[in-house]
């Protein structure tokens, strides 16, 4: 059993075929609706935050995220390195 102990619930995972299988077609242009809302604000904040630091044009690149679940035999081992490089709780 792999031990989550101090893991912080800092993301939301939906399988795609999850929303395809259960959400209608109304509720998955809902759904995209409200995650285009948060990428555009979230694009939005960059603009604002880059044009204020001195010397920087750039804004950060998008994350691209890695997800293990929990009942992986490897979890735990994951769960290590990301302790080893402070990515941990």
């Amino acid at each position: 059993m792999t031990n989550v102990t101090g893991m912080k619930m800092k993301f939301i995972v939906v399988k795609n075929a999850d929303v395809d299988e259960f959400l209608t077609k109304k509720e998955i242009i809902e759904f995209h609706t409200f995650l285009t809302k948060i990428a555009d604000r979230k694009y939005a904040k960059k603009c604002r935050t880059a044009h204020r630091e001195a010397g920087t044009d750039r804004f950060a690149k998008e994350n691209t995220y890695i997800v293990v679940n929990t009942d992986e035999s490897y979890a735990d081992e994951v769960i290590e390195i990301m302790k080893r490089y402070g990515h941990w709780g």
